[in-house]
């Protein structure tokens, strides 16, 4: 080898080094680079193949890759390799004749260090010095030298600055306008694509790092090869996505389709099908696509765009793609563009060529606004590095139960999470922050951040870190009380806790809850709800759905970092600000087994003097002296006399904090008003009746739609661009603000949230300043005088400027559902607030009236005839009306369900009729009594819902039947209850005949709904079932409706003593039933006397003697066996259970138990019904056989019975909770009921009582510890029963295998019966 091919070796091995990626450098690459190096010459006379011919003998390459490997040099080498490439002072001559030579470098060192004199001698200085010399046209970057420009964002955007001249980055410049730098709080941006060119694909998977709101991609194997996979790939900002199918979208139908996608992903339709895919799905050619899937395609644009925000622009992003898929892709983007514009969105569609991409759609062939990018791909990548910041990956650390340890969420994990929850991981605080900013520039950050606060935004995690808040007192004692209840929840087996924390807008409830929740994020799991999963308005199912997709993501933080987690629910927007909301998320956990969660939900309201619990805080209007001198430091330099900018913005809630400020802020109202104009004035009594009577932000398109539509359909907003879309579009959350004059923007504020912008006046009270300035009448006093006049114009405006449905919501917590947290009013404050002004009802029903009769919305119909029937000043009650309206919303019923609710309305209306004609004396036989009630109940039968799952029907029949109840033990009985049942069994009419125990029945409904349904008023259904129980019960006190409270001293003093009276009713009753033959009367008076027996609150079964429990269980196998009443085989087996083993076995054997327990099962599956109930038993008595040695015959019944009875109670509150234990005896008697085993009160002695105490009472079983793997690397323990093989018995916290116990150990224990399974207790290691 002579010298000059040395030289040349050389040289091409300094580029491998410089420009491969792990020292690794295909041909073409290699050619490239050498001839750009060498000013455009190549090898010319050996031609590409020359070059293959040198590499193949002096450098390792694979023929098959065509990948060329650097030569091994030593560091030293390395380094002086690279050196070389920027140096071009030295002069020193190159290769010439017919042998390829490299010239002399473009760019001087010199020019690096004048441009950037912050670069010396780094590695980052000889990255720029490679980049510049390489080529003086950026475009022309090597994918090399880009990939390390991904990992360095600042050096990145000093190429950019040598770049800025060149014509090319003038496109990039419009993309990035076009796009708002690809900002999800300013646009929405849906991606569409094809089949990316090989050369271009690494280049825009860049794209995965922006937030879609779909993506739509032609390309049928995206997954294998396309930009499915490149935008999931390891490494960088990912996002979860959901995969869509044009045959999947065509099996649903118009109404389900919205409500399964689930939005709080990413849908990627996978428009022309999958290759891996069956044939159904199989991609197809254009026509037949057309023909077969353009439709139910524009049903998932139509469901994506009515997603959308119409305030925020759409833009289009284009792909690059290939030619084949041009007619797919511009059929998706008309058809895309035509539901936008049908919307009144304001639309951009960029196409982004890039120059390997082989697209011929230019733009004349789409009639759209479209703006086309052609761009090379390399400077696409370079501009989206400096748009988007690097692909860092990034530790998503939480605390665990462990004390300074932390658990590292994977990147998947965390995008779960954040799906419906912020986690508050370490760091956190610094997600959306550049790492490489300055001193200065990070100062003007958070300069901004505390800006932001002060002037009515939320605290950020930055503000929070930066201690931008003034710190109260309560933050230190609710925060005390908070960790001490986290201890709690960690080691004890309550259940999860909501602590409430009360307060009126604007007086800092949120911020100290934040501040709370980040003084506790580094020790334990924290994370906040987001506000944009409750911020539209939802159906019932769709709540239910959000409510469990929280409680899954709370359970899921629980079970990885096996440490209670604290949550924080702001009930700012969304049904968050029903204060039930978060007992419901705790109900789902606990029936999903997690009880360590502690829930701070953060209220808003006027009055929680009657909604206060035990385990809640309420923020204080008025500063304590200690606060006061705290906030007046803080805050020094904004309590100046000026008020303007940021310092009159933050005077607003300064008013709750310092009373001597009120006459300023008046003044500042005063002041601002008398320079509004009449528009001015309309928006801003608009915006403060929102704020103090529906307790909501009013959203920027309602006050375009009311006020700014009408003056600005001809000509544009200042710096609005004129076009022929004006006024056939929507216009931005930007071009509203701007319509605004300068001086409503002194009072007004416009908050940035994550589920949209809105206005306020930040402060309720600047809200009831500003009305009883402008609704205050003359003298602008305390009485909204003219309230009602504006009601009645605002609802003139409603119906002149058509207000679109998306708004119902805002006008339903207007008219409907605003108390300011006091439960104790019956109407919303904005109703109440009219009945106190004015004194005709007539003039407030006629307002309600309007109101329903504009939106057609059955809920308005529904309260109307409420108000109707309550209203005191109604004398009497206006039952006609109330019907008619009832009728009314009837007509604008969509839905079943909605159907329902008005049902019950009406049963409502006629109860309150029959109660009112029953106290005035008006009925005065049986038969109008039965002709009123029959109305009532007919009604409330209607809303039944199947299987039941709704209270609110169960319970009024059950209210109508104790009225009629009362009547007739008043009327017909002299008030003795013990004629009462000979009353109801021999005289009264067919419909009362069963009613005491069909109330019983009805009772047990409710009872068993409450258990498994979250609802969101469980406290007032129960107690309300649970005092009519008591009047049933209490035969003596049942002559008095008005005698709420029934005292339990009244009632008999034994269990003994009340089945002895029931007995001798029961004797009674035969003498004056003899001679007769009635089946149905003696099947209804025993059902009578065990119903009154079985729920009297004075009887307790397990005191009952053995004569008295035979005699229980022979009435019960009447009813059960003669009558075919299944409904009393779950009762029998509880009385059953109390007998000792020979007469259980007398009475009823185990194989019995079985056959009863299986038509129980059958019954329930007949009326569709299932019950986990009918399941537990069958598998219960499954185990007892198989104690019996007979797993044999019962093994695979045991099995399917308790799946069957795990998966059926899911949602059940109970499901943790034991119902019997295994005791001694044989066959029913075996089951101890959970209420006669005598459990120590004191938790602290409940451990040696399982391990030692129990065995005298429970039967001791023997097994061996098993333990199974499960996910993210945790062990589960459970015990296999010795007597059958595969027979698990949950084991719950043993410690870990090898340290605490050893895999097939043997130990003994004790059993419960869960709906989860048999349970051990008291485990013992052999």
């Amino acid at each position: 080898m002579d010298a000059r091919e040395a030289v040349v070796r050389d040289k091409l091995n300094e580029l491998v080094l410089l420009c491969g990626q792990g020292g690794q450098l295909t041909l073409k690459e290699l050619a490239l680079a050498y001839e750009r190096q060498s000013d455009g010459q190549s090898f010319k006379r050996e031609g590409l193949g020359g070059l293959k011919h040198f590499v193949s003998k002096h450098f390792s390459f694979n023929e098959t890759t065509g990948m060329i490997k650097a030569r091994k040099t030593a560091k030293k080498k390395k380094k002086k390799a690279r050196k070389k490439c920027t140096e071009n002072e030295t002069g020193k001559e190159t290769l010439g004749g017919a042998s390829p030579s490299l010239s002399p470098p473009l760019s001087p060192r010199s020019r690096v260090q004048t441009s950037h004199p912050e670069l010396h001698s780094t590695k980052d200085a000889e990255v720029l010095d490679a980049v510049v010399d390489l080529s003086q046209q950026v475009h022309d970057l090597p994918d090399a030298l880009l990939s390390r420009l991904q990992k360095q964002p600042s050096l990145a955007q000093k190429v950019v600055e040598e770049a800025a001249g060149i014509p090319q980055w003038d496109v990039w410049k419009t993309i990035q306008n076009e796009c708002r730098s690809f900002d999800a709080n300013l646009i929405q941006l849906i991606l569409v694509g094809g089949s990316v060119p090989d050369a271009s694909l690494g280049h825009v998977a860049l794209f995965r790092q922006i937030v879609w709101k779909a993506v739509i991609n032609v390309d049928p194997d995206s997954e294998n090869r396309g930009f499915y996979k490149a935008f999931n790939v390891a490494g960088g900002k990912q996002q979860l996505f959901e995969m869509w199918i044009p045959e999947r979208i065509r099996d649903l139908k118009n109404a389900d389709l919205a409500g399964q996608i689930d939005w709080k992903k990413i849908p990627w339709l996978f428009a022309n099908g999958r290759l891996t895919d069956t044939k159904p799905n199989l991609p197809k050619e254009f026509k037949a696509w057309r023909a077969s899937w353009l439709n139910p395609i524009g049903r998932f644009l139509e469901a994506l765009i009515e997603q959308l925000d119409k305030q925020k622009p759409v833009a289009t992003v284009i792909m690059p793609f290939k030619g084949a898929d041009a007619l797919m892709i511009k059929t998706l983007v008309q058809r895309l563009d035509e539901g936008l514009s049908a919307n009144k969105f304001t639309a951009k569609h960029v196409l982004i060529n890039t120059e390997e991409a082989d697209m011929p759609i230019v733009e004349d062939d789409l009639s759209i606004d479209l703006t086309v990018c052609r761009i090379p791909s390399n400077l696409l990548c370079l501009g989206l590095v400096t748009c988007l910041g690097c692909a860092q990956s990034r530790s998503y650390l939480l605390p665990s139960a462990v004390k300074d340890a932390k658990v590292s969420l994977k990147e998947q994990e965390y995008l779960y999470l954040r799906e419906c929850l912020h986690p508050l991981y370490e760091q956190c605080e610094l997600e959306n922050v550049d790492e490489d900013l300055s001193e200065e520039e990070m100062d003007e950050v958070l300069r901004h951040h505390q800006e932001a606060f002060l002037s009515g935004q939320q605290i950020s995690l930055l503000s929070l870190r930066y201690d931008h808040d003034a710190r109260r007192t309560l933050v230190d004692s609710l925060r005390s009380d908070i960790q001490k209840q986290l201890e709690r929840q960690a080691v004890s087996t309550a259940t999860p806790t909501v602590i409430e924390l009360l307060h009126k807008p604007g007086t800092g409830g949120s911020t100290i809850a934040r501040r709370i929740l980040w003084e506790l994020h580094r020790t334990y799991p924290c994370a906040i709800v987001r506000e944009g999963v409750a911020g539209r308005i939802l159906s019932s199912d769709e709540e239910e759905r959000c409510f469990s997709d929280i409680s899954i993501r709370i359970s899921t933080i629980e079970e990885i970092t096996s440490a209670a987690p604290l949550i924080l629910i702001d009930g700012e927007s969304g049904f968050f600000r029903r204060q039930g909301s978060s007992r419901r998320i705790a109900e789902m956990l606990m029936s999903r087994g997690k009880k360590k969660a502690v829930i701070l939900h953060c209220l808003r309201g006027n009055d929680f003097s009657k909604t206060a619990s035990p385990l809640s805080g309420k923020v204080d209007v008025k500063l304590s002296p200690e606060d006061r001198k705290k906030f007046e430091q803080k805050y020094s330099h904004l309590l100046s006399n000026t008020v303007k900018g940021l310092s009159r913005t933050f005077h607003f809630p300064l008013w709750a904090f310092l009373e001597e400020f009120k006459p300023r802020l008046e003044k500042i109202v005063s002041s601002s008003i008398e320079t509004f104009s009449e528009s001015d004035r309309q928006i801003i009594r608009f915006v403060a009746l929102m704020q103090r009577f529906a307790g909501r932000s009013v959203p920027p398109a309602l006050v375009y739609i009311l006020f700014l539509r009408r003056g600005n359909e001809s000509h544009g907003p200042p710096g609005w661009q004129q076009n022929s879309l004006y006024g056939l579009r929507s216009p931005t959350y930007d071009e509203i603000y701007r319509m605004l004059s300068e001086s409503i923007k002194s009072l007004l504020v416009q908050n940035k949230r994550e589920a949209g912008f809105s206005y306020d006046l930040h402060h309720v009270l600047v809200a009831d300043t500003v009305l009883r300035r402008l609704l205050g009448g003359k003298d602008g006093g305390n009485t909204l005088t003219l309230l009602p006049r504006y009601i009645k114009e605002l609802l003139d405006l409603l119906e002149r400027e058509l207000v679109e449905p998306d708004y119902v919501d805002l006008f339903e917590d207007l008219f409907l559902h605003n108390k300011d947290g006091d439960s104790s009013l019956k109407f919303s404050v904005l109703v109440e607030t009219l009945k106190r002004t004015v004194s005709d009802y007539d003039e407030v029903g006629a307002l309600l009236s309007r109101a329903a009769s504009f939106f057609r919305m059955y809920r308005f119909y529904s309260h109307l005839s409420r108000f109707y029937i309550y209203s005191l000043n109604y004398d009497p009650p206006q039952y006609g009306k109330a019907l008619e309206t009832i009728a009314k919303g009837f007509e604008v019923c969509k839905t079943g369900g909605e159907r329902m609710q008005l049902w019950d309305a009406r049963g409502l209306v006629h109860r309150f009729q029959l109660q009112r004609a029953i106290r005035s004396g008006e009925i005065d036989s049986v038969g109008r009594l039965e002709e009123m009630a029959s109305l009532a109940l007919k009604a409330y039968g209607n809303a039944v819902t199947s299987p039941p799952s709704w209270p609110n029907p169960f319970v009024g029949m059950v209210q109508v039947y104790m009225h009629c109840i009362d009547w007739m033990l008043k009327n017909k009985c002299n008030g003795e209850a013990a004629f009462l049942l000979q009353y109801l069994t021999t005289s009264s009419p067919p419909c009362f005949k069963g009613c005491l125990s069909q109330c019983f029945y009805l009772i047990q409904i409710v009872q068993r709904i409450t258990a498994t349904q979250s609802l969101m008023d469980t406290e007032h259904t129960v107690s309300l079932i649970n005092e009519c129980k008591a009047k049933l019960c209490f035969m003596e006190s049942a002559g008095s409706t008005r005698r709420k409270n029934v005292s339990a001293s009244t009632s008999l003093a034994s269990s003994e003593s009340i089945v002895k009276q029931c007995q001798e009713l029961m004797s009674r009753q035969r003498g004056l039933q003899s001679g007769r033959s009635e089946i149905s009367n003696e099947k209804e008076w025993k059902r009578c006397h065990i119903q009154l027996i079985m729920n009297h609150p004075d009887f307790k079964l397990e005191k009952l003697p053995a004569a008295q429990l035979r005699f229980l269980i022979k009435l019960l196998l009447e009813l059960v066996d003669q009558h075919k009443e299944v409904y009393f085989i779950p009762m029998l087996f509880k009385v059953g259970s109390h007998l000792k083993s020979d007469s259980a076995n007398n009475f009823i054997t185990l194989d019995r138990c079985i056959h009863l327990a299986s038509i129980w099962q059958q019954h329930k599956r007949d009326s569709y019904d299932p019950d986990p109930f009918t399941w537990f038993h069958l598998y219960m008595f499954y185990f007892l056989k198989i104690l019996d040695d007979d797993a044999l015959n019962f093994g695979t019944k045991y099995f399917e019975a308790v799946n069957k009875c795990r998966d059926l109670s899911q949602n059940n509150t109970n499901r943790l909770k034991p119902y019997f234990y295994l005791g001694k005896g044989t066959g029913l008697s075996a089951l101890v009921y959970r209420r006669a085993l005598k459990l120590p009160s004191d938790e602290s002695q409940l451990e040696g009582f399982w391990q030692k105490e129990s065995r005298g009472q429970l039967k001791e079983l023997k097994g061996r510890i098993k333990v199974r793997s499960g996910a993210r690397k945790k062990t589960y323990v459970f015990i296999e029963l010795v007597q059958g093989p595969g027979v698990e018995i949950y084991a719950g916290r043993m410690g870990e295998p090898g340290r605490d116990f050893q895999t097939d150990q043997q130990v003994t224990f004790v059993l419960s019966f869960h709906f989860r399974g048999p349970t051990a207790h008291g485990v013992v290691l052999l």
